[in-house]
Parts: structure tokens; C-alpha cells; sequence
């Protein structure tokens, strides 16, 4: 797999508490990752889920529009309520 197709295929990159990494890998690929000694592969499994009580209604993510878009390999997703529909995705 060269670089442009790992890049491709990670989904996210995990660097604060702990160093891993969510990618998508074809079956053949994620053996072979595996079978590295330094590598601990595991499926399905959801780290954490963190309810910080913010909400985007919140005046700290009023986007005046000074930012721009987000970066093109943003994988998030925007969150909508009734009170909130800003999304700049």
C-alpha cells in the first residue's frame, strides 16, 4: 500500500490520550498488519463517548464565516437541532 492509499483509507488518527488509528482495511491488508509484532488489531470497538453539555446553539460556534470551509479530508459529520442548521459542510 503506498502513502496516497493509506492516507486514503485511514478515518482517523487518535494522538491525545493514547497513539492509534481507525482505518479501512481490505481483509488481505489488515493481516498483514497484524502479523507486525508492534500492531494490536482489534474490531468493533467504541473507545468513548465524552457528553461535554455543549450545544451548537452555544454562541462559542457561531460562525460569522471568517474561517472558511473545513479541510477537505474532514470526515466529521455536523450536528443539527431545532434551534441550529449553520452547518458550513
Amino acid at each position: 500500500m503506498c502513502h496516497d492509499e493509506a492516507e486514503e483509507s485511514m478515518v482517523y488518527s487518535y494522538t491525545k490520550s493514547f497513539n492509534a488509528f481507525a482505518a479501512k482495511l481490505s481483509s488481505d491488508e489488515a493481516n498483514k498488519l497484524a502479523a507486525r509484532r508492534k500492531f494490536k488489531a482489534e474490531t468493533d470497538i467504541i473507545v468513548a463517548l465524552f457528553d461535554t453539555g455543549i450545544t451548537p446553539e452555544s454562541e462559542s460556534f457561531k460562525d460569522d464565516g471568517s474561517l472558511g470551509p473545513p479541510p477537505e479530508k474532514w470526515k466529521g459529520t455536523c450536528e443539527r437541532s431545532a434551534n441550529f442548521s449553520g452547518c458550513n459542510k
